[in-house]
């Protein structure tokens, strides 16, 4: 049992409204655990593009992370929700035509349905982790100046030199 919800059981089982004081306490702690999870992902958004490009270790790409976002965390938080709302419209419209096929359908129109879903999820991965990139590489370009032709350039000498270093 949660603490939260321990802390808003009632004292007296029998006292009509107990529980509804109890649940007064639940919803701001809620409200408080959802805006906090919302503010540490917004921050920890560039973790795995950072892991990616500079091969550093977990602790340490989140700490970069957390190093790259201080100060966009609003402009990151409005690009997530922009992102966020395309793709649940786009879900939205998929459920409703994963469910005209699965009732007009049958067995195929649902298994076509299920198709379409995987495609679309697949679709919205993908955007997920193309916008998490691009805003990476924005925050690295704000905050260090280096843009994408450095870093390709980089990527494009270390392959030389790993290489160059395997034929001897």
């Amino acid at each position: 049992i949660s603490p939260t919800f321990m802390f808003a059981m009632p004292s007296d089982p029998d006292e009509p409204y107990s529980w509804a004081t109890g649940f007064l306490w639940l919803f701001p702690a809620i409200i408080i655990l959802f805006v906090v999870m919302v503010f540490l992902f917004v921050r920890l958004w560039t973790t795995v593009p950072a892991i990616a490009v500079e091969r550093p270790g977990v602790f340490a790409a989140i700490g970069r992370s957390w190093s790259l976002s201080r100060g966009h965390g609003w402009r990151l938080f409005g690009i997530l929700l922009v992102v966020w709302l395309a793709t649940t419209a786009a879900s939205f419209v998929v459920g409703i035509a994963i469910v005209v096929l699965a009732v007009f359908g049958g067995t195929t129109g649902m298994l076509i349905g299920q198709g379409l879903n995987l495609t679309v999820s697949m679709i919205i991965n993908a955007l997920f982790a193309i916008a998490a990139a691009v805003a990476y590489v924005e925050l690295r370009r704000a905050k260090e100046g280096f843009g994408i032709e450095e870093g390709l350039m980089t990527a494009v000498n270390m392959a030389d030199v790993q290489v160059f270093v395997a034929a001897f």
